[in-house]
């Protein structure tokens, strides 16, 4: 409860939430109401004190099931059951004393002896020599402590009691005394104990008939401490539990307390007699006739029963509350189900009200947002739209929001919509639906402010109050492309941040530089899907983050990314510079330097052109060279990149860049000569199409390139050029010395008489190649379309029958020369064959006279036979010419067989199972 510095007027509503019933019953004790003279009660039993110092105990149907004599022709002024099952706590006077007496009892233990229950604690209230009544008690509901106030104004105090009543094989049922905590004038009027701080700190209210005190009881050396001074009769206060607060009343008012002072005074006149707490409800008798009960915390009197009879007690049993009359008649009030309570409430249109009684008695969540949404119909049929919205966000989770929505759209109120949208996004339950509204709602009030203090506040939390796709969405279609572009950057929705850049705000180069910041992997992805816009608006700074991203250099990597090694193919980005041609040549250069380390060496540009070569770190060149070895892909790369700039280079008129590409020995094989042959048969690239025919082996299509430019240049009567045409196509001919060829070239240059007379010599040098027989070559003259006849061939005819008699001549010389030869070789084969006289004298190793047993050898070498050995039957000087002939014999023998081999394996149907037989069988 909020505390308050003056006294609050209070107008009570009053409604009746439980109902009457009288109770018949036929219980003398209940009925003589005057001999009754304390009542308590637990969940299960009503406990009496009448008659002479007797207790009886009742059970719920008032029937009488124990009684014992407590305290003997004595008198019995107060009776606290206790939250420890069993304990009763008792204070009388008997005759034999006095004073006051304590008794604490447990009823689950019955003495043998008297049959009465067992008596645990006796104690005699002796302060001073004078006796004073005991007026009040209070109790801990664990017995650590109890208190006693006395008419004297004294204030007794029992420590640690439950360690001496729950004592097992005790002696005796003596208590220890109690301490002396208070003393004052007046008397004692109450008593109650409350925690403060998770229950760590107990403080004892005091209060006497003009003052309230409390008492800290964690330390030995507190004092009461005067908290506010106010006039109370006995019965007249009582402690809330639940809240630890001490209520207070009299003529003026209720009063409330904590520990600190008063905290609230509630306006109430009239003649208190007795309080009691019961549940959420303080029980107030007044004027010893009426009840009435208060609920506090809503300021409500929800019930008022005048009793036409005085009321003598009051006792409570869960639900239930009873009435003992003077006469002896029992009134039970029942308290109404909260459906019932509900319904009177709605009647009244107290919603708040019954908002605060559901969420008191533990109504689940759901059945209070029903509860807020009658609230908010109530408030939107009269109109407030304000405060029914503000209901009808307490619904969420609980009523369906279309329900709620529906009706702010129906009724035109776009702000109130607003703000029940925005609820449902900060707290989490928003579909894309109701973010696409909202943000409609914020474009359509204009209302830039709140769009943009929703959209911080949304980011600021852990969790997104909204749908970020629709958000950023929405955002775009009404224009406010600054919202959704900041949406999409913080939540790293790169597509969406990419495509507002580029389609909605054109910022061309902050787009590159964004898609930088992604990594190698997100910036590929990206410019495949935005190359060519960013190439046609920032060609220079496009192109070379496509060089970076092409050959794997740094580039500022997402937190998010994943780290790989794969440098992509750049071939899938060809298509974007078909409009970029000069770009598109540096793009390859530079990719084919930085990447394999390849390099064009560059000749004068036959025209201006941007720089195509842009820095690099040496590292990073370092780090991107391969081996000698391409593998496949990278052969592709290779492959896509030179033929290529082959045909750029081509389409730019550099020339000379053409043709030193397709002469390079190392990026030239790059160039497919296919592919480089049609590109240049397209540019008329006449020198890359003789290179490119010639490295393809079709001699006669160079041959036919060279006599087309020697016709083409003699028709534009450029002799020189024609002259060195003719001779570049008949050095080709004496190149290859191709019978085909040389057909052609003469061909060619019997067609016309001018050739004959201009290309004189070189016709004469073809002729003297003696590629063709001199028969052959008038064959070809003798064609139909020649014009030359055979005296244009005089000198060459002439000069080819003398050499022919010249070698006829040296040939007849070098027969008879072979003859002599023959017939030599013949004569000696016949010595070799018939009887021969051997004279050698001397051995061939030992040099000495030959004598004993000796060897001799057709080849007029003898040896004895010791020097010589056993068993060898070849001249041992002769060995060595003899083996050189067999090896010269075995080698020309196995290379029949390896032909025959070859040959065998060219018809075998399987080759690879024959050579691995051949293998197996030894043969190889």
């Amino acid at each position: 409860m909020e505390k308050v510095n003056q006294t609050i007027k209070q107008s009570w509503r009053q409604l009746n939430f439980f109902e009457s019933y009288p109770i018949s019953h036929k219980n003398e004790i209940l009925k003589q109401t005057n001999s009754i003279t304390a009542i308590t009660n637990s969940n299960e039993t009503l406990i009496l004190a009448h008659n002479q110092g007797q207790i009886t105990i009742l059970n719920k149907s008032f029937q009488s099931i124990r009684s014992w004599v407590a305290f003997p022709l004595g008198r019995i002024s107060l009776l606290k059951i206790t939250s420890i099952k069993g304990i009763l706590i008792s204070i009388g006077d008997e005759p034999d004393s006095s004073f006051p007496i304590l008794k604490i009892w447990n009823l689950t233990i019955e003495d043998k002896r008297t049959s009465a229950p067992q008596l645990i604690g006796h104690s005699i209230i002796q302060i001073g020599p004078l006796p004073h009544p005991v007026t009040t008690i209070a109790v801990t509901s664990t017995l650590h402590y109890l208190s006693l106030g006395l008419a004297d104004g004294t204030v007794l105090l029992y420590r640690n009691l439950h360690q001496t009543l729950l004592q097992t094989n005790r002696k005796s049922n003596t208590i220890p005394k109690p301490r002396l905590i208070y003393n004052s004038k007046e008397p004692i009027t109450g008593l109650g104990f409350t925690t403060k701080t998770n229950k760590e700190t107990i403080y004892l209210f005091i209060i006497t008939t003009d003052k309230v005190l409390t008492y800290n009881l964690i330390g030995n050396k507190s004092l009461p401490l005067l908290i506010d001074r106010i006039q109370n009769n006995l019965n007249n206060n009582v402690i809330d539990f639940r809240n630890q607060l001490l209520i207070i009343g009299n003529e003026n008012g209720i009063y409330i307390y904590d520990t600190e002072g008063r905290q609230a005074c509630l306006a109430y006149d009239g003649s208190k007699t007795q309080m009691d707490f019961f549940n959420y409800y303080l029980i107030m008798i007044e004027n010893f006739n009426k009840l009435v009960i208060f609920d506090l915390d809503n300021r409500l009197i929800v019930y008022s029963y005048n009793c036409s009879d005085m009321i003598k007690f009051v006792w409570f049993d869960v639900n239930e509350l009873f009435i003992l009359t003077e006469k002896g008649e029992i009134i039970k009030l029942i308290e109404l189900n909260l459906s019932n309570k509900l319904t009177i409430m709605f009647e009244k249109d107290l919603y708040n009200l019954s908002i605060n009684v559901s969420k008191r008695e533990g109504t689940s969540e759901d059945e209070i947002r029903l509860i807020y949404q009658k609230f908010g119909d109530h408030l939107y049929i009269k109109g407030d739209f304000e405060q029914a919205v503000e209901q009808y966000i307490k619904t969420i989770g609980t009523i369906q929001p279309s329900v709620i929505v529906r009706k702010f759209l129906d009724a035109q109120r776009i702000p109130n919509l607003t703000s029940y949208l925005q609820e449902l996004h900060s707290r989490g339950v928003a579909n894309a639906d109701h973010t696409t509204l909202l943000l409609n709602c914020y474009t359509k009030l204009k209302d830039e402010d709140r769009l943009e203090s929703f959209i911080k506040a949304s980011t600021a939390s852990e969790e997104l109050m909204f749908e970020l796709e629709t958000a950023i969405r929405v955002c775009r279609q009404a224009g406010y492309s600054v919202h959704a572009l900041g949406l999409a950057k913080r939540y790293k929705q790169h597509a969406d941040a990419l495509r507002i850049m580029i389609e909605d705000r054109q910022e061309w180069l902050e787009a590159l530089n964004y898609i930088r910041s992604l990594g190698p992997l997100a910036a590929e992805e990206n410019l495949l899907r935005y190359g060519k816009p960013l190439l046609a608006n920032v060609a220079e700074e496009t192109t070379k983050l496509m060089i970076d991203v092409c050959c794997g250099n740094k580039l500022i990597k997402d937190e998010n990314e994943i780290e790989t090694n794969r440098i992509p193919s750049l071939r899938q980005f060809f298509a974007f510079f078909i409009d970029q041609p000069e770009w598109f040549i540096i793009f390859l250069e530079n990719v084919a330097k930085l990447r394999w380390s390849e390099v064009l060496e560059e000749e004068e540009e036959e025209e201006e052109r941007p720089s195509p070569w842009i820095k690099v770190d040496n590292e990073v060149l370092k780090t991107n060279q391969i081996g000698n070895e391409d593998d496949e892909i990278t052969r592709a790369d290779k492959e896509a990149v030179w033929g290529t700039l082959l045909e750029l280079y081509l389409q730019s008129n550099k020339f000379k860049k053409a043709i030193k590409l397709l002469n390079d020995g190392n990026l030239g094989k790059y160039c497919e000569p296919n592919q480089a042959l049609i590109v240049c048969l397209a540019h008329d690239f006449n020198e890359g199409i003789i290179l490119l025919y010639s490295r393809l082996n079709m001699l006669e299509e160079v041959l036919r390139i060279w006599l087309n430019l020697t016709e083409t240049y003699e028709d534009e009567d450029n002799l020189k050029l024609a002259l060195e045409s003719i001779k570049s196509g008949i050095k080709l001919i004496l190149e290859y010395k191709d019978l085909d060829l040389i057909k052609i070239g003469l061909k060619f240059f019997i067609q016309s008489k001018k050739r004959l007379e201009n290309y004189k010599d070189e016709l004469l040098k073809l002729l003297e190649s003696n590629i063709l027989k001199p028969i052959e070559v008038i064959e070809i003259m003798s064609n139909e379309k020649s014009v030359c006849c055979l005296g244009d061939l005089k000198d060459y005819l002439i000069k080819q029958v003398t050499s022919e008699q010249m070698e006829i001549e040296a040939d007849r010389i070098l027969m008879e020369s072979y003859r002599k030869e023959c017939d030599q070789k013949k004569k000696r084969i016949n010595e070799l064959t018939s009887d021969q006289v051997i004279q050698t004298s001397r051995c061939g190793i030992c040099l000495n006279t030959l004598d004993s047993i000796i060897i001799h050898f057709m080849c007029q070498h003898s040896f004895h036979q010791r020097c010589l050995g056993e068993n060898v039957k070849e001249c041992i000087i002769c060995k060595a010419s003899h083996e050189l002939i067999r090896k010269v014999q075995r080698r020309e023998s196995s290379l029949v067989e390896s032909k025959g081999f070859i040959e065998e394996v060219g018809v075998a149907e399987d080759s690879f199972n024959y050579i691995a037989g051949a293998f197996a069988k030894g043969l190889l």
